[in-house]
């Protein structure tokens, strides 16, 4: 357990939709809270969905080793008020779901004859709300990788391999700044001084931004 806890960061994701009362009219709003974070997204029928991250070495061991949800709910989540509002607006619709791990680095993504793709590559704990986006577009890499494979007609790994070094190429800003976010996530210490300082100074807010959701060109 300490191996894998290590290797995945010690993050525990957990999945909760809810039906609130609180209207978020098409707003994605990330909140933290002790311990970790949250993203909350309203789906437009009444409910919203609750995404956490939550540090698991933050929290001991508790029983059977597991971080439970209705702990998270119930103790570290009201800590921060638009949480606590949140979660005394809601009830459950459907039982709360959980994945382990939420981050692992890079592995070898090309054989001979195969492919890894999106999250069987890598998982990149989604800070920046980019989840989605690196599978969609390692996939669209990989397409053109695997025709320009059909028309050379070779599928070794060292053919392949362009599909790996161009996803290493085109990710390495996104990542790089997804990794710098879920480092200062998790150290409130070092994040609040950076809140302050871009709440002063909007640009810096706003190039982080761009250079997050900025458009990629087709593959």
């Amino acid at each position: 357990m300490a191996g894998g806890v290590a290797r995945g960061g010690g993050r525990i994701g957990f999945q909760l939709r809810l039906k609130c009362s609180r209207s978020l009219r098409g707003r994605v709003e990330i909140h933290l809270f002790p311990g970790g974070y949250a993203g909350v997204l309203g789906l437009g029928d009444g409910t919203i969905n609750l995404c956490l991250a939550a540090d698991r070495r933050r929290f001991g061991e508790p029983v059977g080793g597991r971080v439970g949800i209705d702990a998270l709910c119930e103790s570290r989540l009201p800590q921060n008020p638009h949480l606590k509002e949140i979660l005394r607006l809601s009830e459950p619709v459907e039982a709360a779901r959980s994945t382990y791990p939420i981050y692992f680095p890079p592995r070898r993504s090309v054989g001979d004859g195969v492919m890894l793709i999106g999250d069987a590559a890598r998982v990149n704990e989604p800070v920046s709300g980019e989840g989605i986006f690196f599978a969609m577009r390692s996939a669209a890499i990989a397409a053109a990788a695997i025709d320009q494979a059909f028309r050379g007609g070779s599928f070794s790994a060292r053919e392949l391999f362009e599909y790996e070094r161009r996803c290493r190429a085109e990710f390495r800003l996104r990542r790089g700044l997804n990794g710098a976010i879920r480092f200062l996530i998790y150290r409130p210490a070092l994040l609040a001084p950076f809140i302050h300082l871009s709440d002063k100074k909007k640009r810096l807010l706003e190039s982080l931004v761009h250079a997050i959701c900025r458009p990629e060109a087709a593959a």
